[in-house]
């Protein structure tokens, strides 16, 4: 985990992000969360985010989330604070000249494969059957498309096969909290 006191960090396509919180609660979510995207400690986040507790509520606790961007809430549980935060970054992304794909991603003989389509179709069941063939796993919800082409994937725990995955990052799946 992310030692307290500095920002967690994570990179995604072209943006880096960062999140700040002294809330171990809210800490150990955004670690676990954002473990997966690529931390570039020295990039300048694109967006930041600052979780604390909310004054005020007597009857129910309250986590407020204050974005670089301006955009400000209130949230009823740390673990809906970081989806937030999660689905700002998407946002992020998708307005930065990047196109987000629902789809998995593996890579196989250092080719990457996206396997895009509809809700139900069986993209991650393929993708997991690909991956207990030998193929690498490195999303199975979402992957950002990029131009020029990404210069290493995003997952960490993914074999380093640089250009050759083509112009796809992958994304971790979104939480549903």
């Amino acid at each position: 985990m992310t030692p307290a006191g500095q920002p967690i960090r994570w990179t995604a396509g072209p943006l880096s992000f960062a999140l700040h919180s002294d809330d171990p609660a809210v800490r150990n979510l955004a670690t676990a969360v954002f473990r997966p995207w690529v931390s570039h400690d020295g990039q300048v986040p694109s967006r930041t985010w600052m979780i604390d507790h909310a004054s005020g509520h007597e009857t129910k606790p309250g986590w407020r989330i204050r974005s670089s961007a301006g955009t400000d809430a209130e949230m009823p549980s740390p673990a809906r604070a970081v989806t937030v935060v999660e689905y700002e970054a998407v946002a992020a992304i998708a307005q930065s000249h990047a196109a987000i794909v629902h789809g998995a991603l593996v890579v196989r003989d250092g080719r990457g494969i996206l396997l895009a389509g509809r809700g139900e179709a069986g993209k991650s069941t393929l993708a997991c059957a690909l991956w207990s063939r030998g193929a690498t796993l490195l999303g199975d919800d979402m992957a950002i498309w990029t131009s020029p082409p990404a210069r290493r994937v995003l997952r960490r725990d993914a074999c380093p096969c640089g250009d050759q995955a083509g112009r796809f990052w992958a994304m971790p799946s979104l939480t549903g909290s």
